[in-house]
């Protein structure tokens, strides 16, 4: 179960949106082209989790970086998410937002991708629920398929 911590206080980092965006190993070309696109100078923050080995060296973080004016990091333990910025959770890791921060956590024991996509997405959405200060996305992507949800917080 995803524990998302504490959300209470009002939002510190001025971001009003947050994209998860989650996929398979192979899913580099696709997140190389959609971060192409992405737009700066938005209050917009980006969190990508990508099933790797746990050994795996990661490049993503330096291969996306080629790809986009934003800023683009492998997120750590306790940051304080920001605007224009793209946040890579590193292998053998799960991450979790918890209020305006990224958690990493150690995976989950068991079978099963890591980093952990549901890990990310289920505390995107609790973020959402708990606090209502932020809207929120998220997209998974595997092979041909996308599925995006959108949470707005509007009723229309």
């Amino acid at each position: 179960m995803v524990q998302v911590g504490n959300e209470d206080g009002p939002a510190t980092s001025g971001i009003d949106l947050i994209v998860g965006f989650g996929s398979s190993a192979g899913g580099l070309e696709a997140l190389q082209s959609v971060v192409r696109h992405l737009p700066l100078g938005r209050p917009i923050a980006y969190v990508i989790a990508q099933h790797v080995s746990p050994q795996h060296r990661s490049l993503m973080a330096q291969l996306l970086d080629k790809e986009t004016p934003l800023r683009v990091v492998f997120a750590e333990d306790g940051q304080t998410l920001e605007a224009d910025t793209v946040y890579v959770i590193p292998p053998n890791a799960d991450g979790v937002l918890r209020g305006d921060t990224i958690s990493l956590l150690p995976p989950a024991s068991g079978a099963g991708a890591k980093p952990s996509i549901d890990a990310l997405f289920l505390s995107l959405a609790a973020l959402f629920i708990m606090t209502r200060r932020h809207r929120a996305v998220a997209l998974a992507a595997s092979g041909v398929v996308a599925v995006a949800l959108v949470l707005t917080g509007s009723r229309g």
